[in-house]
């Protein structure tokens, strides 16, 4: 995620998904992706989260728990239980690969 040299956590979320949309494989997007879920901005946290709603990562469950569990804006915990919904769903239905 560093090579992207975008300065803008949001932007560097919405970069991310994009990535993540092609290519579901990219350890090191996918990585940075959950990193931005802790970043101070509610912005950021916000775009990294929409990210993994639309993403449906099975893999992603445990991370988005985990930023549930600590998480205190209720609109964001609302999108999380939503992308925790979209994981495990993908989980049990495959359809994203």
């Amino acid at each position: 995620m560093n090579r992207l040299k975008e300065k803008d956590n949001a932007m560097k979320a919405r970069v991310a998904r994009s990535i993540l949309l092609v290519d579901k494989a990219q350890a090191v997007t996918f990585k940075a992706l959950v990193g931005l879920m802790q970043d101070r901005e509610r912005s950021v946290r916000i775009e990294a989260i929409l990210a993994f709603r639309e993403l449906a990562m099975a893999e992603s469950s445990d991370e988005l728990k985990a930023a549930l569990r600590v998480e205190e804006d209720d609109s964001l915990r609302g999108l999380l239980a939503e992308a925790i919904h979209n994981a495990e769903l993908d989980a049990v239905l495959p359809v994203n690969y």
